[in-house]
């Protein structure tokens, strides 16, 4: 009886314990979650890793980014080139020839989008085709794609429905600018088989700062 009696309370005391470490644990994976989950919609902005964000924000500009990024699209590449350590700036950090970036995006059919920065030396022929594009970050400002160079024609309605080679926007905003752009051949790029113009409109207009 005594053997008996002691090997049921053991018995009780482990699923005592067991259950008390249980207990004690959800707090703890809770928390865990919550830091986890915390920390990947902090750098979700644009799909950038902390890293990144940090490197950029270091330019010591404003840094665009899309709030909105295609289905399948993850950041592939972020570029920076700061401003010569003595450089002039002026008051939004500009210098002469920069600062600037590029934060390359691609899908698993080698598609790709670009989003870049510069501090000016802004110019250039039209493209074949022009959209007004009307942003809440930028303001106003141009999409375009086709021919360069081009006479700026306007669109048809289907054309903006369908994936077109060389869509890019005129850039836009007060030194530095931004702009968005298709890149096609290059950098693990091939040719743009699924952005279409509206689409990178909508990327546009989602811009924020990072």
């Amino acid at each position: 009886m005594n053997h008996l009696a002691t090997s049921s309370s053991v018995k009780q005391l482990r699923k005592t314990i067991t259950m008390t470490a249980m207990s004690a644990l959800v707090p703890i994976a809770t928390l865990i979650l919550t830091v986890v989950s915390t920390g990947s919609t902090a750098a979700a902005l644009g799909l950038l890793t902390t890293e990144q964000s940090l490197s950029l924000k270091s330019l010591g500009i404003k840094i665009a980014v899309p709030s909105y990024v295609p289905r399948g699209f993850t950041v592939a590449n972020v570029k920076s080139e700061p401003c010569p350590a003595k450089a002039q700036r002026t008051a939004t950090g500009v210098c002469r020839f920069g600062p600037t970036y590029n934060i390359l995006y691609r899908n698993p059919q080698r598609t790709c989008f670009e989003i870049s920065a510069i501090g000016g030396g802004l110019g250039g022929p039209d493209p074949e085709f022009v959209v007004p594009v009307e942003t809440k970050l930028l303001g106003s400002t141009t999409l375009g794609f086709g021919k360069v160079p081009g006479d700026g024609k306007k669109p048809s309605a289907k054309q903006l429905t369908l994936p077109q080679p060389q869509i890019w926007s005129w850039p836009a905003g007060n030194s530095p600018y931004y702009q968005i752009s298709t890149v096609e051949n290059r950098a693990g790029c091939g040719q743009n088989r699924s952005l279409t113009p509206l689409e990178v409109k909508k990327i546009l207009q989602s811009f924020t700062w990072l």
